[in-house]
């Protein structure tokens, strides 16, 4: 028993020094971890609007544009997450850039001179910039156009025998000689009218016309059956509905071959940019695209970088 209470006791003893000590340790492993931990820093936000109103940020946030709102999110959240307090150092600058007057210092020689800790802008990555400053994101971005001649506009006539393949306008064509011949024949075998009095001119007047008929409805414009005859009324139906189908199908797909440019793209390809001399690329002096073509030799970037 008193062996075991021994142990137990000194158990208990060593407990207590262990939470004596905690807080201690604590602060001291913190420190090493964060070394911002309970220090002061001074932050330049580059919105003049945040530097002289941070006070009354509360207030006006809602007022703030989008990127001074950001970086009052930026200071408050990192100083959080890192406990540390911080001052806001209030300077006339209105650029980042390294000292290149005495009028204008550039707000990234406070940064390197130890007159502030940290800088707080919406910038573009530039190769001098990643020189001299730690950046979050180490890559580099930036846009690039193409400047093309504008394209001659012209009548596009081939647009109307576009919509249907050869072998269709052959097969339509074949389809009119067909249903014409169809008519005559209709016509000429049909037996003839009972004579009347007024016979022959109703015989003349109501004389069909087939191919009159036939290119009407193809180009809805439709026309009346006169004739009585079963025969010559369902050719006449049949012809309707496929001249409807044809007419819808065409106009559909019309528009689409109308509105198309007749020239051809200028670009397919990567090899176009360097072959054709009308193309020109634009990108931003310092950017990625620019760092990219002018850093590396290979002969694609050599002569995309001339012109």
């Amino acid at each position: 028993m008193s062996f075991r209470f021994r142990w137990s006791y000194l158990c208990f003893i060593f407990a207590k020094v262990l939470l004596a000590l905690s807080p201690n340790i604590s602060h001291v492993l913190s420190k090493n971890v964060n070394p911002l931990n309970g220090k002061t820093l001074m932050i330049i936000p580059m919105s003049a609007l945040v530097q002289y109103r941070f006070n009354d940020s509360a207030k006006l946030k809602k007022y703030m544009p989008r990127t001074a709102r950001m970086q009052i999110d930026i200071i408050e959240w990192l100083a959080l997450r890192n406990n540390f307090t911080y001052a806001i150092l209030t300077t006339n600058e209105t650029t980042l850039e390294l000292p290149v007057t005495r009028n204008n210092k550039g707000s990234m020689s406070y940064l390197l001179d130890g007159t502030c800790d940290m800088v707080v802008s919406d910038l573009f990555m530039t190769s001098r910039r990643y020189r001299v400053v730690d950046m979050p994101y180490p890559w580099y971005q930036g846009p690039a156009r193409f400047l093309i001649p504008v394209p001659d506009v012209r009548l596009n006539f081939a647009a109307v025998l576009k919509p249907f393949q050869f072998r269709v306008w052959i097969w339509l064509v074949v389809s009119l000689a067909l249903v014409i011949a169809t008519f005559k024949l209709i016509k000429h075998y049909q037996p003839p009218l009972p004579s009347t009095p007024d016979g022959l001119v109703a015989r003349v007047s109501h004389k069909p016309i087939p191919y009159l008929y036939v290119f009407g409805l193809l180009l809805s414009q439709g026309g009346p059956v006169i004739s009585q005859r079963k025969a010559i009324r369902v050719l006449a139906a049949i012809w309707c509905l496929a001249a409807f189908v044809l007419s819808q199908a065409y106009n559909s797909t019309l528009i689409t071959y109308v509105i198309a440019p007749n020239e051809n793209p200028l670009i397919n390809s990567v090899l176009d940019i360097v072959n054709n001399p009308n193309i020109h690329l634009l990108v931003e002096k310092n950017m990625g695209m620019d760092v990219v073509i002018s850093v590396i030799t290979f002969t694609f970037t050599l002569i995309v970088g001339d012109q």
